[in-house]
């Protein structure tokens, strides 16, 4: 088995599961437990990833708890959360209201803090009641109601979640809202859950 050393620890490589121009993402272990390691291409790229992480941080936005990391080489490690993201979710099911809870605690916080969040479903993870946001996009470009006016319509059942949903099966159903029933979810929805 293959092994990487991240800042004076030894991890057992498992699998790679993710790259892009600027990391990869390798699932590692140490002593049966296992971490998401994010092996940066270059310092610039590492050092604009851990400026957001920590700017979403301080704007109380769930994230995966950072573990390690090495300022030298470019590697951050994480705490692998089990469980399905958003996109999985609706996939099989429409989210019930603990979910959509959690979902308007993120919005809030990203409300009073004025950061705009990508709000597509896969890039959030529900785990133990939370939900937890799993990109690294962070602006300042911040409009308060971009969640309610737009984003939210990939979490009804509306042509934006169909045509979105389609792209991962092409075989997704649900029987889209609009007009007036949309305008009138869209309401309820934020009424019960916002805060």
């Amino acid at each position: 088995m293959d092994k990487i050393l991240i800042h004076h620890r030894l991890y057992d490589l498992l699998e790679t599961i993710a790259e892009n121009d600027d990391y990869i993402i390798n699932i590692v272990q140490h002593h049966n437990q296992t971490f998401k390691a994010f092996c940066f291409k270059n310092l610039d790229a590492y050092n604009n990833y851990l400026k957001n992480y920590i700017k979403l941080k301080e704007s109380a936005i769930n994230l995966p708890k950072l573990i390690k990391k090495d300022n030298r080489n470019g590697f951050l490690v994480f705490k692998n959360l089990s469980g399905d993201n958003l996109k999985d979710i609706l996939l099989k099911r429409e989210l019930n209201d603990e979910e959509f809870y959690a979902l308007f605690i993120i919005e809030s916080f990203a409300r009073y803090y004025k950061v705009a969040l990508n709000y597509l479903p896969e890039n959030f993870l529900y785990f133990k009641k939370r939900i937890y946001y799993l990109d690294n996009y962070v602006s300042d470009e911040h409009n308060p109601n971009q969640f309610i006016e737009n984003d939210l319509l990939y979490y009804l059942p509306t042509k934006v979640r169909l045509n979105y949903l389609r792209k991962f099966n092409e075989n997704y159903q649900c029987e889209c809202l609009e007009g007036a029933r949309l305008s009138k979810q869209i309401v309820l929805t934020a009424i019960k859950f916002r805060r």
